[in-house]
C-alpha cells in the first residue's frame, strides 16, 4: 500500500511538471504583443450635445439677437408673414467685416509661412543670403585695412607733434635725463613733465618697433592687439602733455624764458594735447567699427546657416499651430459677422416687433445670460421640439445651432432643425439646473404628433481640417492626456491577426493637448503631427487582451481596414 502511494505521488509530480512546462512553452515563449494602431490624420470633427423632450403643437419664439450694435435696417413689419431664415433686421456690420478681413489676411500669412517652411528657401533667397555674408566679410576686411592705415598715420602724427611741441621745453630732450629750461611754481608738474618725457621717448621707440614688426607679418589678430597697445601708448603721451601744460601754466618768466615764450609754448602743447586726444578718439572708433563688422558677419553667417538647415519638428508644429489658430479666428470672425443679421428661426407671423433703425440693441451668444434684447416674437402653427439640457451642455450652445431630432415612436424618421430659443433662467430640480431649449424643424412631417418623445443632437462646434485620432487612443494621467506612439519603421503585420501589428520597439508615451471630440475621434492641438502612428489597443497573441486602452478598440482606421493600416503611414 505504501509503495502504491509513493508511485502515485511520483506520477502526480510528473504530470504537474509536464503541465507547467507546457504552460511555460506555450505562454511564455510564444507570447507576442500585438497592437491595433491608427494614424494621426486631418479631418472634420463635429461636437454635439444631446437632450430629450417632447413635441409641442404650436411654436412661439422670442427673437433674441446674437450680436450687439446699432440697427441699420428693419426688413419686416409687425403682422408680416416671414419664411424660415428670412432677414428681419441688420446690425452695423462694419466692425465685424473688418475683423473678417483681418482674419483672412492672418490665415493667408500663416499658410504662406507654413508652405515656405516646408518648401525651404529659394535659390534667390540663398544667393541673397550668401551675398550678405560676402558683404559683411568685405566690410570687416575694410575695417581692418582702415585700422592698419590709421595706426601708421597716428604714430607719425603723434611723433612729430610731441617732438615739435615739447623739444624746446627741455635741454637734452631725447636723452634719459631731459631738464626743463624754465622754473615753475608747480614743482610736482615739473618733475612729472621731465619724467614723462623719458617715458614718452621709450613709448615712441617701442611703438615704432611694434608697427615695423606688424607690417612684416600682418594678421587680423595682430592688428587688433596692436590697436589696444597703441591706445596704451597714446595714454602715456596724453599724461605727459597734461603734465607739461600744467608746468607751463605755473611757469616763472625770466629773461631767457619770457612770458611771450611761455604763452607760445602753452599754445603748442595745448594743440598737441588736442591732436593726441583726437587720435585716441579715432583709434577707438576703428576698434568699435571692427567689432560691429564682426557682429554683422556673425549674424549674416548664422542667417545663411539657418536658411540652409531643414526645419525642425518644433518649427513645423509651431507653423501648423499658427495655421490652425488662424483658421479658428476666421471661423469666429465669420460667425460674428453672420450674427449681425437677425433671421427668422422658422416661418410664421411677426406677432411683436419692437425695434427700428437707429436703435442700439444688446445681444448674447451665451445661453442663460440676462440683459439681451428681445426684439420681437414669431408665432407659427407648426410643431417644434422642446428639450431640457443641463447647465454644462447649454453653455456650449447658441441660437441658430443646427440640430438633428429623432422620435421614439418613429424610429425611421430623422428631422433637421435649428435652436430657436434658449431659456435665460434655468429650473433647479434636486440641485441640478436645467434649461429649456426650443428647436424648430426645417420640414414638417404629418406623422409627427404633439407630445411625442424626442431626442435632439445639437451641433455645438465644427472644426475642419484638424489633426485627429481615435478617442480610444487617448488616456488620462492626472491632468494630462497621454497617447502611445510607435515608430512606423518598427512595425510588421501580426502573424495571428492581419488587422494587428507587432513592433520591434516599445511604444512611447506622448503628452498631447486635445480639443473637441465626437463619438469616435478627438482633436489633437499639440503633441502629434500628421502621419504619427498611435496605439489604440494592446492585445496578446492568443487573442486575450493584455492591456487595453479606454474607449473603442479599433476607432476609425485612417489607412484602411485590415492590413491596409500600414498604407496610411507609408508602410
Amino acid at each position: 500500500m505504501l509503495t502504491f502511494l509513493k508511485k502515485k505521488r511520483v506520477f502526480i509530480i510528473i504530470i504537474a511538471a509536464v503541465l507547467v512546462g507546457s504552460y511555460l512553452i506555450f505562454f511564455k515563449k510564444g507570447t507576442v504583443t500585438n497592437y491595433a494602431v491608427a494614424t494621426a490624420a486631418r479631418g472634420t470633427i463635429v461636437s454635439y450635445v444631446s437632450g430629450t423632450g417632447q413635441v409641442s403643437g404650436r411654436s412661439q419664439v422670442n427673437i433674441t439677437p446674437l450680436a450687439s450694435g446699432k440697427v441699420v435696417s428693419v426688413d419686416v413689419a409687425q403682422g408680416d408673414y416671414v419664411k424660415a431664415g428670412q432677414t428681419i433686421a441688420v446690425l452695423d456690420e462694419s466692425p465685424a467685416s473688418s475683423s473678417v478681413a483681418q482674419a483672412k489676411a492672418s490665415l493667408a500669412s500663416a499658410q504662406a509661412n507654413y508652405e515656405k517652411l516646408l518648401g525651404g528657401p529659394t535659390a534667390f533667397q540663398i544667393k541673397a543670403s550668401q551675398l550678405s555674408v560676402k558683404g559683411a566679410q568685405d566690410a570687416l576686411n575694410n575695417a581692418y585695412q582702415n585700422l592698419d592705415n590709421n595706426l601708421n598715420s597716428i604714430f607719425t602724427s603723434v611723433f612729430n607733434t610731441v617732438r615739435g611741441a615739447t623739444d624746446l621745453l627741455f635741454s637734452n630732450p631725447n636723452t634719459f635725463s631731459p631738464t626743463l629750461l624754465y622754473s615753475t611754481n608747480d614743482v610736482q608738474s615739473g618733475i612729472n613733465a621731465q619724467n614723462g618725457r623719458v617715458s614718452v621717448n621709450n613709448e615712441l621707440a617701442n611703438w615704432q618697433a611694434e608697427l615695423q614688426g606688424l607690417h612684416s607679418s600682418p594678421s587680423t589678430s595682430s592688428l587688433a592687439a596692436e590697436a589696444q597697445q597703441s591706445l596704451a601708448h597714446l595714454s602715456v603721451v596724453e599724461n605727459f602733455l597734461n603734465s607739461a601744460e600744467d608746468s607751463l601754466v605755473n611757469a616763472i618768466s625770466s629773461p631767457s624764458f619770457t612770458a611771450a615764450n611761455i604763452n607760445s609754448y602753452k599754445s603748442n602743447v595745448s594743440g598737441a594735447l588736442s591732436s593726441v586726444q583726437g587720435s585716441i578718439s579715432s583709434l577707438t572708433s576703428d576698434i568699435q567699427q571692427i567689432q560691429s563688422s564682426r557682429n554683422s558677419l556673425a549674424t549674416a553667417e548664422n542667417s545663411l546657416a539657418q536658411l540652409q538647415s531643414p526645419p525642425t519638428n518644433a518649427d513645423v508644429k509651431s507653423a501648423e499651430a499658427q495655421v490652425l489658430n488662424a483658421e479658428a479666428q476666421l471661423q469666429s470672425a465669420e460667425t460674428n459677422y453672420e450674427n449681425n443679421i437677425i433671421r427668422a428661426p422658422f416661418a410664421g407671423e411677426v406677432a411683436i416687433l419692437n425695434i427700428q433703425a437707429g436703435d442700439l440693441i444688446t445681444g448674447s451668444t451665451v445661453a442663460g445670460t440676462t440683459g439681451s434684447t428681445e426684439i420681437g416674437t414669431i408665432v407659427a402653427k407648426q410643431k417644434i421640439a422642446e428639450i431640457s439640457l443641463n447647465e454644462t451642455d447649454v453653455a456650449t450652445m447658441k441660437i441658430g445651432d443646427k440640430a438633428t431630432v429623432t422620435f421614439d415612436a418613429l424610429p425611421d424618421l430623422s428631422v433637421a432643425g435649428r435652436v430657436a430659443e434658449i431659456d435665460n433662467v434655468g429650473t433647479v430640480t434636486q440641485g441640478v439646473v436645467n434649461y429649456n431649449v426650443k428647436i424648430t424643424f426645417d420640414s414638417q412631417d404629418p406623422r409627427i404628433k404633439s407630445g411625442m418623445s424626442v431626442t435632439a443632437n445639437v451641433v455645438t462646434a465644427v472644426h475642419q481640417n484638424v489633426l485627429m485620432i481615435p478617442t480610444s487612443a487617448v488616456k488620462t494621467q492626472g491632468n494630462a492626456s497621454i497617447v502611445q506612439k510607435l515608430d512606423k519603421n518598427t512595425l510588421a503585420p501580426s502573424t495571428t491577426n492581419t488587422s494587428l501589428y507587432t513592433s520591434s520597439a516599445l511604444p512611447v508615451n506622448v503628452v498631447v493637448q486635445i480639443g473637441i471630440a465626437d463619438d469616435v475621434n478627438t482633436e489633437i492641438t499639440n503633441g502629434l503631427k500628421e502621419g504619427d502612428v498611435i496605439v489604440t489597443q494592446v492585445i496578446g497573441s492568443t487573442g486575450s487582451i493584455g492591456s487595453q486602452m479606454s474607449g473603442n478598440a479599433g476607432g476609425i482606421r485612417f489607412g484602411g481596414g485590415g492590413g491596409g493600416v500600414l498604407r496610411g503611414f507609408g508602410g
